[in-house]
């Protein structure tokens, strides 16, 4: 059994898909070759920095406490030096955190802004 052949559509009849692109990019911070810090990393900085609570901080940019605590620890080990630092409290004012390399975040700026 044989079959027919299609008919060929003309080319201002062929139906064009829709392929429009956006670029996308990420940055993230490498020191002595290990993975530091991401977009979200930075974020959660800056909003440690804002809120002056990691728990505040995590929910601000969707993470759970202790994926916002085990990313900064993990950080702080590959470059050998503290990011953050408790601050004690009692009653109502039950402490935080205070972000000390506000130099760190002065320097990742410029490149998250560059997407």
């Amino acid at each position: 059994m044989r079959t027919q052949p299609r008919a060929r559509a003309s080319s201002d009849q062929q139906e064009r898909p829709d392929i429009s692109v956006e670029p996308k990019t990420k940055v993230w911070v490498e020191h002595g070759g290990e993975f530091v810090m991401g977009d979200g990393g930075l974020s959660l900085l800056l909003a440690i920095k804002e809120r002056g609570s990691l728990t505040l901080a995590a929910r601000d940019v969707g993470w759970s406490y202790r994926h916002a605590w085990e990313y900064i620890r993990r950080a702080e080990r590959v470059l050998g030096v503290a990011l953050t630092t408790s601050v004690p409290g009692k009653g109502t004012n039950r402490g935080g955190v205070d972000c000390l390399r506000d130099q760190c975040l002065e320097d990742a700026r410029p490149a998250s802004r560059a997407r």
